[in-house]
């Protein structure tokens, strides 16, 4: 008889299918359906809500980069296995497409339980749809069941998906099949969010250009989904991740920066990607380092469920941002938007290496940089950068995680972590435990959210 996944409390046999009832440890029943004579052995759970679907893209940080070298030394749980294996599901012709190949739908004949596979990278996909499932149990709810696809192409510029190009036809076409899937085993079903990791090469976009590019990519795909969603389709979205490879910001990151301040469409900027550890990868003897490892795939997961729950809950979503920046004799204050059950804090025991100036923030006065001697945060939305010399007449800019310091990866092994080149201590802690750390993951023991890359004028 083929298996369930875990072990049912009991089995049936109905009309042509095997019913199985389960329990959760929290004591939730359900039922799970599995087909007698099938493609494999997925069992999907019994549910009168519509499943919902999550369809990434994006550059490689979207897919399963980086390769060997990560895999082997991982001993991740759910390489082969997969923990909720009624609820979470790929198609079982891989979980995506790469490049400009198209969709293989001839191939795709089921639904399959949501894991990685053993020789690739963890997919954001995976770890998403493990955060958002394991913050329903913990609530001691069930999700209504989850399934993604990834259509991704590596170092590709934004206009590689836009309307026209391969990913974004195969974005559609995933849709489309996972829908067909789903209603095999008599689920209804609707698109969750589409999911976009991009900007490590902008093209030849200025930061203006990319912003309208970008708004434009996320309207017209929503447009093209709008019959298996809804008209306010969200999009969640990051800041760019930046690797030891080409270290100076390229403005990407303020344009993304851009859309979500812009407002009006339901576009969710969900993060930043600093604070994420890399990989080191050695190609050509030579060490770099600009795909997340498992630690930074887990805590991208957990961000993007966390933010996407607060958008179905609430309606909304800020990241941790600026709002409003003053200064007065020597001091300069940061006023901030702060995510839901969040307090504001100093990293103490995660990024390492050393921020750029204090503790990520530089204060620009003309063709020089103030000193930041002293950070405080006052209240629940503010900080205070006390300067460690008057601030010159004219234009000052306050930017924070944009300047670079120089990685030393020449000791470096394949596999070791690092961070990217430019970051900040900035973040919003909130009181919800990680569920990746409760399995014993090395993450921090609580969701975080750390600030926005951002350039301000002051004056």
């Amino acid at each position: 008889m083929p298996s369930f996944g875990t072990a049912p409390l009991a089995v049936t046999q109905q009309d042509g299918w095997l019913v199985g009832r389960f329990r959760t440890a929290a004591g939730v029943s359900y039922e799970a359906r599995q087909r007698l004579l099938g493609q494999g052995a997925t069992a999907v759970a019994v549910d009168a809500r519509p499943m919902e679907f999550f369809l990434f893209s994006g550059q490689s940080n979207a897919g399963g980069s980086p390769i060997v070298e990560e895999r082997r030394d991982s001993h991740s749980p759910f390489v082969s296995d997969a923990w909720f294996p009624q609820h979470l599901f790929t198609t079982n012709h891989w979980t995506g497409t790469y490049a400009d190949k198209p969709v293989a739908e001839g191939r795709i004949t089921d639904l399959s339980p949501a894991c990685d596979h053993p020789r690739y990278g963890t997919l954001p996909q995976t770890t998403f749809m493990l955060a958002l499932e394991a913050l329903n149990r913990a609530e001691g709810k069930l999700g209504p069941g989850y399934a993604a696809r990834t259509d991704w192409w590596g170092s590709q510029p934004l206009d590689v998906f836009l309307k026209g190009g391969v990913p974004f036809a195969n974005t559609l076409a995933s849709a489309r099949l996972l829908a067909q899937q789903a209603a095999t085993y008599g689920r209804l079903s609707r698109i969750g969010a589409f999911v976009f990791i991009h900007g490590e090469n902008r093209g030849p976009h200025t930061r203006a250009s990319y912003a309208a590019a970008l708004a434009r990519h996320f309207d017209t795909l929503r447009e093209a989904l709008s019959h298996q969603g809804t008209a306010a389709l969200p999009v969640l979205f990051t800041q760019v991740n930046q690797g030891t490879t080409w270290p100076r910001p390229s403005g990407t990151e303020l344009a993304q920066l851009d859309v979500h301040s812009a407002g009006g469409a339901p576009n969710w900027l969900c993060g930043p990607m600093y604070q994420l550890p890399l990989a080191v990868e050695i190609r050509n003897g030579r060490a770099s380092a600009i795909h997340q490892n498992i630690p930074g795939k887990l805590m991208l997961g957990e961000m993007l469920a966390l933010a996407y729950r607060t958008i179905i809950r609430d309606g909304s979503f800020s990241p941790l941002c600026p709002l409003r920046v003053g200064l007065q004799g020597e001091t300069l204050t940061l006023d901030l938007a702060i995510p839901a059950r969040s307090r504001l804090a100093l990293d103490a025991d995660w990024v390492t290496g050393r921020p750029s100036g204090h503790a990520g923030f530089v204060v620009e006065a003309g063709r020089e940089n103030v000193p930041v001697s002293a950070i405080r945060i006052e209240g629940t939305s503010r900080v205070a950068l006390r300067l460690g010399k008057p601030v010159p007449d004219g234009p000052v800019t306050l930017r924070y995680a944009l300047d670079p310091q120089t990685a030393d990866l020449s000791q470096a092994a394949a596999g070791d972590a690092c961070f990217a080149p430019s970051t900040g201590l900035l973040m919003a802690e909130t009181d919800i435990p990680s569920p990746f750390a409760e399995r014993g993951f090395a993450v921090p023991k609580r969701i975080r959210h750390y600030c926005v890359r951002f350039s301000m004028h002051v004056r």
